[in-house]
């Protein structure tokens, strides 16, 4: 069974291009800590100041590994601790989707 780690989050509508550029540099460096492929996506329709990551595992074992890793990573926690404030409105938010096979 296949799971989809997803983060979203909501730009302020001033700092659009800031937070764009903020997470393509993040999601360049996530990628080169594992051979999972991380995406970085922007709406096409619906919510466009919303931003969201997405991750896909073939198991709930090595997704938890990959959020681990990428969580303690020092380069990781530099960027998020860096990023400039006000970039987003709220808090992230993380779901873990399965994949209905």
């Amino acid at each position: 069974m296949a799971y989809i780690w997803v983060r979203s989050a909501v730009m302020r509508p001033e700092r659009v291009l800031d937070a764009m550029t903020w997470a393509k540099q993040v999601t360049a460096y996530v990628n080169t800590l594992s051979e999972h492929q991380m995406f970085a996506l922007y709406p096409f329709t619906g919510n466009q100041r919303q931003i969201l990551w997405t991750c896909r595992h073939e198991s709930l074992e090595s997704l938890e590994q990959w959020i681990a890793r990428v969580r303690d990573d020092a380069g990781y926690i530099r960027m998020v601790e860096t990023a400039q404030p006000g970039t987003f409105i709220m808090e992230m938010d993380d779901n873990i989707l399965r994949i209905l096979d």
